[in-house]
């Protein structure tokens, strides 16, 4: 499984066309998820969808259920449909900039990324969405029998999803970074 999301990676950060095919899936997503969770509150009882709470805790999930409607769960279940596909779109993403720019610049490093399968785990981030998605259907679903153990598992999957992703976008920038400046010395030695 590794190695075929690794290939996956790889094939992604050498095609423009399927980069940018990644990015619009990872846009229209984001698009889609934005517009639910703007709709949200006015059929939750003026919150959020739980993944749009980057500060949420266990309790707020607990005082924010009474306030579902049967259209909230409803659309709760499009959000997480579609919040399935978006992690990976911007999981790819991530990972793709990385491949590109150690291929381009770090080449000995690369190598040793695509031989290791060691691409993927820069799409930790996306795991841990999905486990929180899976955790908010349970306790959405379980409705008026949601146990603090549920609405715990949801605000774990976020602090872990959260820091990874800023850890890994963050690592990912700094690459970038390192990557354009070896390409601007590289120009400036050849002028």
């Amino acid at each position: 499984m590794l190695r075929a999301l690794n290939g996956l990676i790889v094939r992604i950060s050498s095609s423009l066309p399927l980069f940018l095919a990644t990015v619009a899936v990872f846009v229209l997503t984001l698009t889609a998820l934005t517009r639910i969770s703007n709709d949200f509150p006015a059929i939750a009882g003026g919150a959020l969808p739980f993944d749009m709470q980057n500060g949420l805790t266990a309790a707020d999930v607990l005082a924010q259920l009474p306030g579902y409607t049967e259209q909230a769960r409803a659309k709760y279940r499009l959000f997480t449909a579609i919040d399935y596909v978006f992690p990976v779109a911007g999981g790819l993403f991530i990972a793709a900039v990385a491949a590109f720019c150690l291929r381009r610049q770090f080449a000995a490093v690369y190598e040793r990324a695509v031989a290791g399968a060691w691409l993927p785990w820069l799409m930790l981030a996306s795991l841990f969405d999905w486990c929180e998605n899976v955790a908010a259907i349970v306790a959405i679903n379980a409705w008026p029998d949601t146990t603090m153990a549920m609405a715990t598992a949801i605000v774990v999957a976020k602090k872990l999803k959260l820091g990874f992703l800023f850890a890994t976008q963050g690592a990912v920038a700094l690459l970038a970074l390192a990557s354009l400046g070896r390409w601007v010395a590289g120009r400036l030695k050849q002028a």
